[in-house]
């Protein structure tokens, strides 16, 4: 998925209608489920750029153990969850 305007505006659709309600529509880990999990959301403007975007794309996809975090593969297309990295890759570096 290129890294475009395009792409990180599919992206952000897609995470505002599934993401959002735990990790915040801005990513910070505040989304109205979020203080009703244990553990609760990381703030994911913080979080993405430490790690790799194979890596974010993987929990993504799969989930995280040990976490309300769902894996989203049987839900979101390759596409879709490629453009939600991209999207969050952006809003940490102020660009999205």
């Amino acid at each position: 998925v290129p890294d475009t305007q395009e792409s990180w505006d599919a992206g952000r659709a897609t995470y505002q209608k599934n993401c959002a309600v735990c990790h915040g529509p801005r990513a910070l880990g505040d989304g109205p489920a979020a203080f009703t999990l244990n553990p609760r959301p990381v703030n994911l403007v913080v979080h993405t750029p430490q790690h790799a975007q194979g890596e974010v794309f993987y929990w993504i996809s799969g989930g995280i153990p040990n976490t309300a975090m769902p894996g989203w593969s049987d839900r979101l297309s390759d596409t879709q969850r490629w453009q939600i990295v991209r999207f969050l890759y952006a809003l940490a570096a102020g660009r999205g």
